[in-house]
């Protein structure tokens, strides 16, 4: 069973119908166009791919020469054969003068009316003559109608709910009733409104890996290559097998001197012939490595293009019904207050605001922004530590005195959500029909959609070695989120990491988005940046349905990587378009249950009253939960080991002081046991060596980077070991030990 049928009803959008149960899960505005997903755009920081990647010749999708390409790229097939480019779009026109733009009423559909823009594509000017001989890359289109309500900054989405291609192009087909015909028509006429269609291109291509240095090649050995022996010459026996010992023959003097330059010669020549050979009698052959294959992996994309939608009355009166810009309407929005208890909280006031073209319609905003957890499972945290260790790396902290050293940044890159309590847009949706008018509205339900509008972000950061609240350069989108990219100082960053491990904290990553609707004043939505509360997936599931009974039974299996606690598990059940209180049996959460990573429960869901006679008897009941009340239960390290990123060297280092006393090397006591030398060696090839005229000595060692950001109360541990040398000459090894303390004093006689 797919995990969208788990509904967290923090994200629950209210409507006008009653949704059904498998598309309650995590329902905003117009997903088709939102923000993609940061473990989608920078797959390489949550381990979605592998880290092996693919060569080449078997990639699936085009090659990318830039590792973030844009419509300016030109593409180009594995084989190498074929160009691609990304085609940007534009309006058409169908005379000069006349745009394909049709504002016309739905013959299918009454009281709905059709907005059709055709649309064509074209090369983006910086690809030159390239483009001719190139194709168009493979991409997917969705699109939405975004302008201004006028007398306010907040934003209408209009999503387009047909794309439709002819012989020139697509054309986005908006279909929208009376009233927001109106406003969509006043947009066109003003220049201030905006309007404009947005149209996302999502595509996959492949990029090159980033090229890992392979291992160094051991060197070579001389390793003998067994051979038979070489025979040794004898003489032949005499005839008649008797043996006579013979006198070594004497040579000349002269005769000897004479050949010795020749003997060099021949030596001389030998050794330039073989200068360059191998004796397979001492060395075996060596093998040399093969230079690494170019590695690539799957990138996948989605940039906007903006196409402007204002058209002059005067010119182009053909937009408008009957060639008059009078139909357009000025829409004005009211702003009103709900109070509403959460669980556990203090009464807070939400603002909702209404549309007096259409007084049903209303506008929201989330509870809160919070981290995501990644898309695929395991859904761990959407978050990842990037150590920049590179000599040219960004100062980590501008507003540090003095500068903080490049070698300290770390970076935090992080994917945040909007959370809602689906219960009290339920609940606020009662409160708000005493707004509506008495008078002159045709009947209708109230309907509610997020409010989009020009947000800040402000948070809680380390910035000069104290907490600051500043504001961040992120892109908030009030339905879909935003991504964080803050750079800190290492000794920073251990206070950063704890505040992410702390349910609740008092200033550091807290904040809040500031939203700016232009009715005066600013609505703050807060930011909760924890690894308690995360918006996401949970668990997969496995239903087995009963139509006989109405009942379900249920498997969770727990995905996030982590433990869950889990006080309360409120459920409905929905069958044949109806939804039902349930109850559970088999779960015991009279105390609260902690579910450990990969823990299962199995349980049965049953209605709490029969159903209804009109269910039919085939139909197949499904569970619907309350997840809302879930919380993670973060561990430290395994967290980290989650979110760090390994591609990096995971080690950082601190300086210690090693030292010893003249008395102690001298050891008046025991003569015999007098040092001449002490030799510390520490991991990393770093040694210090101490002796009677060199008492102290401060080196820098290496340390695992996950003891300085878990440990508070360290600094880092280090490993070391010890080599004695006695005025004797004996000397005396220890095995390696461990040891947190900046200053080392030595001989060393501490435990392990």
């Amino acid at each position: 069973m797919p995990t969208d049928r788990f509904v967290d009803l923090q994200h629950v959008m209210v409507t006008p119908q009653r949704p059904k149960a498998g598309v309650m899960h995590a329902v905003r505005l117009d997903p088709g166009v939102a923000r993609m997903r940061l473990d989608r755009i920078r797959p390489e920081l949550f381990g979605v791919v592998a880290s092996l990647g693919f060569e080449r010749a078997d990639s699936p999708n085009p090659i990318s020469p830039a590792a973030q390409p844009t419509d300016t790229t030109l593409f180009e097939s594995a084989v190498g054969d074929v160009r691609y480019y990304l085609p940007r779009y534009r309006l058409r026109t169908t005379a000069p003068g006349r745009y394909d733009v049709n504002v016309v009423a739905d013959p299918q559909a009454s009281g709905l009316w059709v907005v059709s823009l055709g649309l064509e594509a074209f090369p983006a000017p910086e690809l030159g003559d390239a483009a001719r001989t190139a194709q168009v890359l493979p991409h997917q289109l969705n699109a939405a109608v975004h302008f201004r309500m006028p007398g306010s900054s907040v934003e209408r989405r209009l999503p387009v709910s047909e794309l439709i291609n002819d012989a020139r192009g697509p054309v986005a087909v908006v279909r929208v009733g009376l009233s927001e015909r109106d406003e969509l028509l006043g947009a066109f006429m003003a220049q201030s409104a905006g309007a404009c269609l947005r149209l996302q291109r999502s595509y996959t291509v492949s990029v090159e890996m980033p090229a890992t240095a392979p291992p160094p090649p051991p060197p070579p050995t001389r390793t003998p290559i067994p051979r038979p022996p070489r025979p040794i010459p004898v003489r032949p026996p005499r005839p008649g097998g008797v043996f006579r010992p013979q006198l070594m023959e004497a040579r000349p003097v002269a005769m000897h001197l004479a050949s010795a330059p020749m003997a060099v010669a021949v030596d001389r020549q030998l050794l330039l012939r073989r200068r360059f050979e191998i004796d397979p009698a001492l060395v075996a052959s060596a093998t040399t490595s093969p230079t690494p294959a170019r590695r690539f992996r799957a990138l996948s994309q989605n940039q906007a293009v903006d196409m402007a939608l204002w058209f002059d009355s005067g010119l182009h009166s053909y937009v408008y019904p009957n060639g008059s810009p009078s139909t357009g309407t000025v829409a004005s929005l009211q702003m009103h207050s709900v109070p509403y208890t959460a669980p556990g909280r203090s009464t807070r006031h939400h603002s909702y605001l209404q549309s007096s073209s259409n007084p049903t319609r209303f506008y929201f905003l989330p509870d809160a922004f919070r981290l995501a957890r990644t898309e695929h499972a395991p859904f761990k945290p959407a978050l990842a530590f990037v150590v920049d260790q590179s000599p040219d790396a960004p100062q980590a902290d501008p507003n540090a005195t003095p500068a903080t050293p490049p070698k300290s940044a770390v970076e935090l890159i992080a994917d945040v959500r909007p959370v809602t309590d689906g219960k009290r847009l339920l609940l606020a949706k009662e409160a708000l029909k005493g707004k509506l008018p008495t008078t002159g509205v045709p009947p209708g339900e109230i309907s509610l959609e997020p409010l989009l509008a020009p947000s800040v972000l402000r948070l809680g950061l380390p910035r000069g070695g104290r907490m600051q609240t500043v504001e961040v350069a992120a892109q908030v989108d009030l339905a879909n989120g935003f991504q964080l990219s803050e750079r800190f100082a290492l000794d920073d960053f251990q206070d950063v990491f704890a505040a992410l491990m702390a349910p609740q904290s008092a200033a550091l990553l807290q904040g809040n988005v500031a939203v700016s609707t232009g009715l005066g004043g600013e609505i703050l939505v807060p930011v909760e940046l924890n690894f308690h509360t995360l918006e996401g997936e949970l668990f997969q599931t496995t239903e087995t349905p009963d139509p006989v009974t109405g009942s379900v039974a249920v498997q969770l299996l727990n995905q996030t990587g982590g433990a869950l606690r889990i006080p309360a598990l409120p459920v409905w059940l929905s069958r044949d378009g109806l939804m039902l209180a349930a109850r559970t049996e088999g779960l015991d959460l009279s105390q609260p249950v902690e579910l450990p990573a990969d823990g299962q429960l199995g349980f049965r869901v049953l209605p709490t009253e029969p159903w209804p006679a009109t269910v039919a008897p085939t139909s197949v009941p499904d569970a619907v939960f309350d997840t809302s009340s879930i919380t993670a239960v973060p561990d430290a390290k395994a967290l980290f080991e989650q979110t760090f990123d390994n591609s990096v060297a995971q080690e950082t280092a601190r300086a210690i002081t090693v030292m010893t006393d003249a008395e102690v090397l001298a050891s008046a006591q025991a003569p015999d046991k007098a040092i001449r030398l002490v030799i510390i060696e520490f991991r990393g090839n770093k040694s210090v060596r101490l002796s009677a005229s060199k008492l102290e000595e401060t080196v820098e060692v290496p340390v695992a980077l996950m003891d300085v950001l878990l440990r508070r109360d360290t600094e880092g541990q280090y490993e070391f070991r010890q080599t004695v040398v006695f005025a004797s000459g004996a000397q005396q090894s220890d095995g390696w030990r461990k040891s947190d303390l900046g200053l080392l004093f030595v001989p060393f006689t501490g435990g392990n």
